[in-house]
């Protein structure tokens, strides 16, 4: 196992049952192993020590092919290495993506989405982004499926 930080390994963050059963390689390239690090390190470790209970990563890095298989979005997050879909056992959704909320002030978030009403997705800004101007506040958001299509509305504390 490649330890990423203290409770996070890249295999965790990289490996993909979807991958495996399509044959597809998910090793991250070197410039998304800083992205990667920056997550666990900078959103996934504080929020495990808030928490106090472990985080099971059911999605991390996704390289191109591996993110169109699972149908995820021609931007997402999960291409840079930057996010990460989560559960926590014993905590439901909402409050794990509270937790998440009241972490915001302290750690690069740039996003929480409650999805589906299975997993929480936390993403950070990536490591070369860390110079950018735009500092916008990060998104809080609920995602669910109507008619089909994947639909975002904000949620509020």
């Amino acid at each position: 196992m490649t330890p990423l930080t203290q409770h996070f390994f890249k295999e965790e963050l990289c490996g993909s049952q979807t991958a495996a059963r399509l044959g597809i390689d998910n090793t991250p390239p070197p410039e998304v192993f800083s992205n990667l690090v920056r997550l666990c390190d900078q959103i996934l470790e504080p929020l495990r020590n808030a928490i106090s209970r472990p985080i099971v990563v059911s999605s991390g890095y996704r390289c191109g092919a591996l993110n169109a298989a699972v149908h995820g979005s021609k931007n997402s997050d999960h291409l840079r290495g930057c996010a990460a879909d989560i559960t926590a056992p014993g905590m439901n959704l909402d409050e794990l993506a509270e937790k998440v909320r009241t972490l915001a002030p302290y750690v690069p978030l740039k996003q929480c989405i409650k999805e589906f009403g299975q997993w929480v997705h936390v993403s950070c800004t990536a490591a070369d982004d860390l110079y950018d101007i735009d500092v916008s506040p990060p998104q809080f958001l609920i995602a669910s499926l109507v008619n089909g299509e994947v639909k975002y509305t904000p949620w509020s504390a």
